[in-house]
């Protein structure tokens, strides 16, 4: 191991840069140093550079909160894992202690989420954002963070294991049944997982609204059965018709922007899911969710779906090739950015120490 090594570090507002950084090296018993085998680029990663008013991190961290790697050493407390494991990394997990994470809401855990060093509510001290994290060789972490994952899955999908979480989470709060349509509105990677789980799921129609003529591509490619440019279509009335003028049973808010269309695409008891991140206001009408009795829910973090999105990767359900669209070297992280900005790209997935297929 050398003594330095190639990281990717905020800087402030629109500057992320590649510099050397120290190897780190084990300071606690509970700690793990990863080889970083892969780290996906986020959403909001791009608010972070582009609008960190809207997303807040700490300048001079390394970025990167959705990663997997290779144990590289343990420190002398860590019992349940050793070098050469293959681990997932759940950036949020909660401290198991406090009132929330009692209450089974470790995505809501106290101390992670009310510390004063973040400057808005609801953003916790997450790696790649408040502490290092895994746009790097190399990488510091606690080993509770940490979930084991069969050697045969390729790096660049382990990389996925936070996402799928996040999707766990919300498809078991719309509890989607079989034979079930849903109307998915932005195709970028989180619209991409659902549109994937519904038809593993079992969804008799999926409909898709994206702008980006290559998104829907990759929709139809990952089971979509209509897709729509709202550009140029009426979405709600495609999808009346696609559903005899119902609507759909479930909508996925999956952009941030766009919730009063999502509640005026599903039928009358239906469900709407809010999963895309957007800080700045909307204005709403609720009398439609009172007319319709619609079941509204939310979606933060994964929440007990650990054993659920390693399950997902380790068997393979879903069309991760499709939804990964380029696999980059850390160095061509700019170019990663870039094609998610443009919608060239759905999912780009970082490989600093190029493991795997």
């Amino acid at each position: 191991m050398t003594d330095t090594m190639p990281a990717a570090v905020f800087k402030g507002k629109g500057r992320l840069e590649i510099e050397q950084r120290p190897v780190p090296h084990i300071q606690h018993d509970d700690e793990v140093i990863l080889e970083v085998g892969s780290v996906g680029i986020c959403g909001s990663d791009l608010h972070i550079i582009d609008r960190p008013e809207g997303h807040p991190a700490k300048p001079g961290v390394i970025m990167g909160h959705e990663f997997a790697g290779s144990v590289a050493s343990v420190g002398d407390g860590v019992t349940n894992l050793k070098p050469g494991d293959h681990v997932a990394v759940d950036p949020n997990p909660g401290c198991g202690k406090c009132r929330m994470c009692v209450r089974g809401y470790p995505n809501a855990c106290i101390p992670l989420f009310t510390n004063p060093e973040t400057s808005m509510p609801g953003f916790g001290r997450t790696p790649g954002m408040w502490w290092d994290g895994g746009m790097a060789s190399f990488v510091r972490m606690p080993a509770h963070h940490l979930h084991p994952i069969a050697d045969h899955v390729p790096m660049w999908q382990a990389a996925m294991f936070e996402p799928i979480g996040v999707i766990m989470n919300g498809m078991s709060k719309l509890n989607f049944r079989v034979g079930e349509s849903a109307a998915v509105l932005g195709a970028g990677p989180i619209g991409l997982l659902f549109i994937a789980m519904f038809k593993t799921a079992g969804a008799s129609k999926v409909i898709v609204s994206d702008p980006a003529a290559r998104r829907r591509q990759i929709a139809l490619a990952c089971g979509a059965d209509v897709v729509i440019d709202p550009n140029e279509q009426d979405v709600r009335q495609r999808v009346l018709d696609e559903t005899g003028q119902d609507g759909t049973d479930v909508s996925v808010e999956a952009v941030g922007w766009v919730f009063p269309l999502a509640v005026e695409l599903v039928r009358f008891g239906g469900r709407v899911l809010v999963v895309g991140t957007q800080v700045e206001k909307v204005q709403f009408s609720p009398h439609s969710i009172n007319s319709k009795e619609l079941q509204i829910h939310g979606v933060f973090l994964m929440q007990h779906a650990m054993e659920a999105s390693v399950s997902i990767l380790e068997a393979g359900l879903l069309p991760l090739d499709r939804i990964v669209t380029h696999r980059l070297p850390l160095e061509k992280v700019h170019e990663g950015l870039d094609l998610v900005r443009s919608g060239q790209a759905a999912k780009v997935v970082l490989l600093p120490n190029e493991f795997g297929p």
